[in-house]
């Protein structure tokens, strides 16, 4: 039997209803949530956070970009090494 779970609205405050600035958090009423500025605060460290996540996700895939670049010039060599070693055999060396 699976467990049954109420589902909370993140966007609103859990006492006063109020919209949140962040998903999840509480307002500045007397349900004894953070306040404007703790939001604030709270808000500047996940901005702080996302733009280091985003940086660090266009490093990768520059690095991907890359590493791809490079296998496809390893391919290209290789395929050269192959043609020619296949034209010796043919020739009869």
């Amino acid at each position: 039997m699976k467990n049954k779970r109420t589902l909370v609205d993140k966007r609103k405050c859990l006492k006063c209803g109020n919209e949140l600035v962040i998903p999840g958090l509480t307002c500045d009423c007397s349900y004894g949530g953070m306040t404007a500025k703790e939001t604030l605060e709270v808000a500047r460290r996940v901005y702080k956070t996302a733009s280091k996540a985003h940086e660090n996700a266009r490093l990768a895939r520059e690095y991907a970009i890359q590493a791809c670049n490079d296998a496809y010039d390893v391919y290209r060599i290789a395929s050269k090494f192959r043609r020619d070693a296949y034209k010796i055999t043919r020739r009869g060396a």
